[in-house]
């Protein structure tokens, strides 16, 4: 089956390169070549794209594939979804970000940086160097910051 997402990468790729290959297209959006022709030949049948063969091409095999208006509509459509999901997605990740900033600001750490626990580096209770530390995962370096309340730097 189409979806909307598979719909869309054709038409912009097509759009951007009318005279791509079925193989460098399927290449690029990493998908078969079967599923390419499948869905081109169903993008060909709705009247979203047509195929037109090269006229003065050694190889008779080779097309040129042109968004109909019908699918220069249907992208921008496409494009509009696309670009509702994607905000909705950076939305519910920021508000996720805010969650582990405020999860990590309620047990007194601060990070910066992008270092992992692999790469050796742990959490310490601010204030309190005489400690152990605790061991924090996926997060960043600790910095100690003297003050009553901990800042958080990302």
């Amino acid at each position: 089956m189409l979806d909307d997402e598979y719909r869309y990468k054709i038409l912009k790729e097509l759009q951007q390169d009318p005279n791509m290959s079925q193989r460098a297209l399927a290449k690029r959006l990493e998908i078969s070549l079967g599923k390419t022709n499948y869905c081109l030949n169903a993008l060909i049948e709705k009247g979203m794209i047509k195929a037109d063969n090269f006229k003065n091409s050694t190889n008779k095999m080779g097309y040129l594939y042109l968004l109909t208006p019908k699918g220069i509509e249907e992208k921008i459509a496409l494009t509009q979804r696309f670009l509702q999901r994607k905000l909705k997605e950076h939305e519910t990740l920021e508000k996720e970000i805010e969650q582990l900033r405020q999860e990590v600001k309620k047990h007194n750490v601060t990070l910066v940086g992008r270092m992992s626990r692999e790469a050796g580096y742990v959490g310490r209770p601010l204030g309190k160097s005489d400690e152990p530390r605790q061991e924090i995962q996926h997060y960043e370096q600790v910095v100690p910051v003297k003050s009553d309340e901990p800042k958080s730097v990302m």
